[in-house]
């Protein structure tokens, strides 16, 4: 009898209880991998977003042009709109539906960013559209005197001072060895520098380094919190990558801008419409992408998802691009390839008289001709799959046991050389938004920069 009522009371009560908690369990599962496919297709978006990018900036002349660029911006921000529609099965007027619950996306580019969020318009509505361009910037004051610092990704800054008596301003990059003699430019950490680009960019490095420390710096106060962490020294490098107080309060002020400026926008949109949008905290991993690349980071919020809600982002970061340099972007030819590879420095497999080349020689090209569109490669050689597989060979290595040839002065001299030489003539052909506040421009750069100053 007691058997009889112990199944009675399973039948009653826990058969119906294994039974809910079976539906709940599979509803969770339903909502998980219903979660993860629209975080796969929010990447697989934002890839074609960068992808869309960089074909455009590679083959614009004008990219480096702000409104050429905000054209380029707004042509792969609409290839994110169709790629999700099309990811998530919709098309036509349920693109701006799937819209609602992207709150923002946003472009981090070399010296600054743009938000790709919505917009109120005249009538109530919102549009998704492009909000100004934003720069890595800091000012920092004394007193009657102003400083203001537009940072990027690398040793290029901005300089707008503000001395109470006079103003000047100035863009260029920042070089440690601001103490080398050869002030010509045609020699670099004992390396010489015979390329007239390198040596270009080295020799205006060296005077703009100079004018930031003396003329800047020095007047400003050698006490305050700008000296203490910009002064340019052998122990405070700017150069990207390395660890200094100059890139600590960089990358603070970096942080900082994109944190407030995106917390801001996608505040203020769900507020509007009345979801609860907030900027989600990025990790370490996702900053380091952003200090060290051009990204594009996608935001989706807000979607009701079985039991829970979906709120998720996607970084991708721009390999290919021809708005900055970094020792990533650098390949090397050796005159005795036979096979016409490219290498990254370290590889064992280059050999004889090196050449560097910006990454972009060696990427198929888009040409129209006669109205006709033609693809090319400007440089026929063919990766090598030893260094480009391996990233130990990316870089010049810093102990013998990175490289059979590291114990070879010579061979080491040389490799050196021909990096230094690459980076300097790389960058010098980069034009920058802000090279327009350089007007003095020839042969004698101190002069240039002394004759920048205005009395006030």
């Amino acid at each position: 009898m007691r058997l009889q009522n112990l199944l009675v009371i399973f039948v009653i009560i826990a058969l119906p209880v294994i039974i809910i908690l079976s539906i709940f369990v599979n509803y969770q599962i339903d909502t998980a991998r219903l979660k993860a496919s629209y975080a796969s297709k929010l990447i697989d978006a934002t890839y074609d977003t960068v992808a869309a990018f960089q074909l455009n900036t590679n083959n614009n002349t004008y990219s480096s042009v702000a409104d050429s660029l905000m054209e380029d911006i707004e042509a792969s921000s609409n290839i994110f709109v169709k790629s999700l529609a099309s990811n998530l099965g919709v098309a036509g007027a349920s693109e701006s539906q799937i819209m609602t619950y992207v709150p923002a996306l946003l472009y981090t580019l070399y010296d600054g960013y743009y938000i790709y969020t919505p917009v109120r318009q005249a009538d109530g509505t919102f549009v998704h559209d492009i909000k100004p361009y934003v720069y890595y910037t800091k000012t920092y004051t004394n007193g009657s005197k102003t400083l203001t610092i537009n940072f990027s990704l690398d040793n290029y800054v901005a300089v707008y001072y503000d001395n109470g008596n006079w103003y000047e301003s100035r863009a260029g990059y920042l070089e440690t060895k601001t103490d080398d003699p050869r002030a010509d430019g045609t020699e670099y950490k004992g390396c010489n520098i015979t390329d007239a680009d390198a040596i270009n960019y080295y020799k205006e490095a060296y005077a703009f380094t100079k004018w930031f420390n003396d003329t800047v710096l020095r007047d400003f106060g050698t006490t305050t919190e700008a000296y203490s962490k910009l002064y340019i020294n052998e122990n405070n490098s700017p150069l990207q990558g390395t660890s200094s107080s100059f890139n600590d309060e960089k990358i603070d002020v970096i942080e900082k801008s994109i944190n407030n400026n995106l917390f801001q926008a996608m505040n203020i949109y769900g507020k509007e419409v009345g979801m609860d949008f907030r900027a989600p905290i990025l990790n370490g991993e996702d900053w380091d992408k952003i200090f060290n690349n051009i990204c594009v980071i996608s935001f989706m919020q807000g979607i009701p998802v079985g039991t829970s809600i979906f709120n998720d982002y996607a970084i991708i970061t721009s390999t290919d691009n021809s708005m900055y340099v970094d020792e990533n972007t650098l390949y090397f030819t050796g005159s005795e390839d036979g096979d016409q590879k490219y290498h990254r420095i370290g590889c064992t497999e280059l050999k004889g008289t090196i050449t560097g080349h910006n990454r972009a020689e060696f990427k198929i090209k888009q040409l129209e001709e006669d109205g006709e569109i033609k693809y090319t490669y400007p440089n026929p050689a063919s990766a090598c799959y030893f260094c480009m597989v391996r990233a130990s060979s990316a870089s010049l290595p810093t102990s013998q046991e990175e490289a059979s040839w590291y114990s070879n002065l010579s061979e080491r001299k040389k490799r050196e050389t021909a990096y230094y030489t690459a980076l300097g003539k790389q960058k010098y052909k980069l034009v920058k938004i802000s090279d327009y506040i350089n007007v003095n421009e020839g042969n004698n750069i101190e002069q240039n920069i002394a004759n920048d100053k205005v009395e006030k």
